[in-house]
Formats: structure tokens, sequence, C-alpha cells
């Protein structure tokens, strides 16, 4: 562990709308063949990041409630987009205070931070807005708190370990990979009832393949440490996606709901042993991810959030569903928040999950796929914060 070296690459790209992605995670010092062409912004601690992750949620709130009509709060469409950006405050709270503890509320923060920037993009789509300040506040929260995740997570720490699964390993994995098939089954069974709605069965397609993907991992540490940002993603993005769903299509979401609730999360695996001096360790990070505002600001921004149920009534929950149907295919596969860094990490993610070669601890630990990035799980309504137990268990 004292010898040890991460990298984080963060970029984006704008195509045709903005995207929002992040980094590559390198268990050693980069090679000639693997060295990123920029050179480094800085270096950031668990704690920095932490920071300008909250710095970067505060920018986004602030820009989202000074955008208008279409992100006013009490829009029915803006709604389920704050509960999001509520879900993220709450979750980066609770890593602020496991980390200040040390104990296994850091790790659980950060997941749940993980799956709820996830759910932010169905979430965005669902507001129609192109607010550049928005977009460009939350891409810097998903590149902190991907960041965070990678760099200091405990499925992290056990890509840094090295070596191969334990028989106990091997097994957990076998179970999740049996659970995700389950998924996987049901989600099939929901995109057949969809009917006219393209941006429901995009999101349904990328859930889809994303489970599938995990299904058939090889047996390898990198597919094992994998799991956990792909089991985060699909969290996030089945929570996003409740807000389409339309009422005859509620038994099979709700059949869905019930398979994804006994998941196992993985985001305190093996944190008993976790060596906190890590946090403390800066891993170096390749796009600039500080935001302008005070730290008035961001405590006003926490409380509002905070403060705000943003609860939505049957009536609004079925309105919405029904506007989803104008949302493209093309729109909800160029999300506004993917950027071409979570591409390519989604490519090495994609090759590491069909490779059954070396697992060393020099391979990239890829992150969650397109299209996601963070706490909550939908349900037949408007999407919850809960989720199965973290199938590592505390050990």
């Amino acid at each position: 562990m004292k010898n040890r070296t991460i990298t984080i690459f963060v970029t984006s790209l704008i195509v045709g709308s903005v995207t929002l992605r992040l980094h590559t995670v390198q268990a050693a010092t980069p090679t000639a063949s693997n060295q990123p062409s920029k050179k480094p912004v800085g270096k950031k601690t668990a704690a920095q990041l932490l920071s300008d992750a909250q710095k970067a949620l505060a920018a986004t709130i602030k820009e989202a409630r000074a955008a208008g009509k279409e992100l006013d709060q009490t829009n029915p469409n803006a709604k389920p987009f704050y509960q999001s950006l509520k879900k993220i405050g709450s979750a980066l709270d609770e890593a602020n205070a496991g980390l200040k503890a040390k104990d296994k509320k850091f790790f659980e923060g950060l997941f749940n931070a993980k799956v709820a920037v996830a759910e932010l993009s169905p979430t965005w789509d669902l507001t129609k807005s192109k607010n550049a300040g928005v977009i460009d506040g939350a891409k810097k929260l998903s590149g902190a708190v991907t960041a965070l995740e990678d760099g200091y997570g405990s499925l992290a720490s056990r890509q840094a370990k090295g070596g191969e699964l334990t028989d106990k390993e091997k097994q957990k994995f076998a179970a999740m990979k049996k659970q995700q098939s389950a998924l996987a089954s049901k989600v099939k069974q929901l995109a057949a009832k969809v009917k006219g709605d393209p941006s429901l069965k995009a999101g349904l397609k990328d859930i889809l393949n994303k489970s599938q993907r995990l299904s058939g991992a090889p047996e390898t540490l990198n597919a094992f440490t994998e799991m956990g940002g792909l089991i985060a993603t699909i969290e996030g993005l089945l929570s996003g996606y409740s807000y389409y769903v339309q009422p005859s299509q509620r038994a099979e979401w709700v059949a869905v709901n019930k398979v994804r609730e006994k998941l196992p999360r993985f985001s305190t695996y093996e944190w008993a042993t976790y060596d906190w001096d890590i946090t403390s360790s800066p891993v170096e990070v390749y796009d600039n991810l500080s935001v302008s505002i005070s730290e008035s600001e961001v405590s006003s921004m926490e409380s509002f959030v905070e403060d705000s149920s943003f609860e939505m009534t049957e009536e609004e929950e079925s309105e919405v569903a029904t506007e989803s149907d104008s949302i493209s295919e093309e729109e909800a596969e160029n999300d506004e928040m993917e950027s071409e860094q979570e591409e390519a990490e989604d490519q090495q993610e994609a090759e590491d999950m069909n490779d059954d070669g070396d697992d060393s601890a020099s391979d990239d630990a890829g992150d969650d796929g397109a299209g996601d990035d963070g706490a909550g799980a939908g349900d037949d309504g408007a999407g919850d914060d809960g989720g199965g137990d973290d199938g590592g268990g505390d050990e």
C-alpha cells in the first residue's frame, strides 16, 4: 500500500449535447503505452474531492434555480431532477461524516452518490432543459464523485491489493451474476411491454446490457472490482427511469424493483481492513473540478435541497411519464451528462468483463458504463433511495 500510485483521468466532450464523465484508475505508474497524453492539473485527496463534489453540487443547484420555468422547483418535470440532487447531497454528507469518523459510512456515501449521479441522467432529460451552467456543474460533480469512488472506494482498495480472487470472492461473484441474470429477465419483460416510448426503451436497453455484462463477467480481479460501479449505475438508472413508467407498465416495473431490492451492493466490501492512510494520499486529477462559489452559497444551496421535499402527486407522476414519450431515443442515448471518458471507460470495462486474461493490479479499473454516474433505486412511483445489502459484508 505504501507505494500505491493511482492516476485518475478526467475529461469531458461536447457531442451534439454536452456530456459528463470521468476517470480511469491505474493502480500502478502509467507505462508509455497507457500514459494519458495530457498532464495532470493537480492532485486531490479524498477530503479535497469531497469538497469539490459538494461545491459542484451547490453550483449545479444554483444554476438550476436561476434557469427559469423549465427548472422551477414546482415544475413536475423538474422535480425528479431536484430529487436526484437531494440524494447526492445526502450521500456526500454521509461520505464526509464517514471519512472523518473512519467508518463504513464513507463507503456507503460514496456508493450512494454514484447511484444518484447515474439517476441524474434520465431525470435531467425529463426537464428538456439545455442549460449550459447546470450541465457544467453536473459534469464536475460527476467527475469528483467518480474520482472518489474509484480512487478511495472499498473495491478500489481490493484492486490495489492485487492477487487472484479468493474462493469466498468467487462464491460472492457467482451469486451476484445469478441475481443479475434474474434482473435481466425482468427487465426484458418490462421492455416487451413498452410501446411508443423511445427514451424508456433506450434506457431499459442500456440497463439490460449492463446487467448482462455483469452476469457473463469472467472470474477475474478486474471484473470483480468493476462490478461495484456497474451495480451502482444499474441501480441509479432504474431509479431515474422509474419516472418514465406508464400505469400500464407498473406490474412489470414492480417485478423489476423486487429483484433490484435484493441485489448486493458491495459498497462496504472488506471495509474493516481498509487502510485509511490511502485517503490522505492524493490522486492525480486530469481535469479542473473546481467551481467558483462561496462557502455561504454552498451552505445555502445545501439547505435548499435538504429542506425541500420535491414530492410529486400521482397526477404529476402520470403527467411526467406521459410527457417522457416525447424524449427521442437519440436524446436518451446522447445523454447530456455523459462524456467521452466514460465511453472510453465503458469500452475498457467491456473488455475486462469479457476477458479471462491477467487481472493484475496494473490493469485499468474501469468505471461504470456510458450514461451513468450516482443514491436511490426506483420504486413503482418516483424512485427511492433503497438498495440491497452490500454483498461483501463487513469483512
